[in-house]
């Protein structure tokens, strides 16, 4: 039996995270992404690592928090 496909279309954090919980439900996922235009939201390089710029970065999430609690 074959597994489902997904496709994620952006490769910041939202995208690598929705890909990641993907393939662990079960999924064969294909990640795309334009290197030659980040798009509306970037994840810019800084010295403490990655930053997401989008909306998103500010809501609350409680998976999110899990994964950060350690």
């Amino acid at each position: 039996m074959s597994r489902p496909q997904a496709i994620v279309v952006g490769a910041g954090f939202s995208g690598w995270v929705s890909s990641y919980y993907l393939s662990q439900a079960g999924y064969t996922v294909r990640v795309y992404c334009d290197p030659n235009r980040p798009g509306l939201i970037a994840s810019p390089q800084r010295p403490e690592g990655l930053v997401e710029n989008a909306a998103n970065a500010y809501m609350n999430s409680h998976e999110f928090e899990k994964l950060t609690s350690a």
